[in-house]
């Protein structure tokens, strides 16, 4: 199983259960962020913010995959499957647009 089948069989609600979960982890007790502190060799601030956009890109559901989404249940198991590989398409997608614009220097 690779990365971009498990992401996108997760559901919006667990999405959002592991982003409260790393937000639980970066917050030191006093309520400030360790983001901000966060380093990590050899990535510039910049490329760290262009893994968050792809990231959060990928993970977003748009009024399509929504659609196919809401679809699915009356779908026989060989489309459900077919439902999920194009709702992962569309987000890798929407997270290519965030490659192309690095690569132009638009980003």
């Amino acid at each position: 199983m690779d990365i971009s089948s498990i992401l996108g069989s997760l559901s919006q609600d667990e999405i959002d259960g592991l982003r409260k979960t790393a937000e639980a982890i970066f917050t030191q007790e006093d309520g400030s962020s360790l983001k901000n502190n966060l380093q990590i060799p050899g990535m510039d601030a910049g490329a760290i913010q262009r893994i968050t956009k792809i990231s959060q890109a990928f993970s977003r559901n748009d009024e399509r995959t929504q659609l196919i989404g809401a679809i699915k249940p009356f779908l026989k198991e060989n489309r459900r499957r077919r439902a999920d590989e194009a709702i992962s398409f569309l987000r890798m997608m929407n997270a290519m647009r965030y490659l192309q614009e690095g690569d132009d220097g638009n980003g």
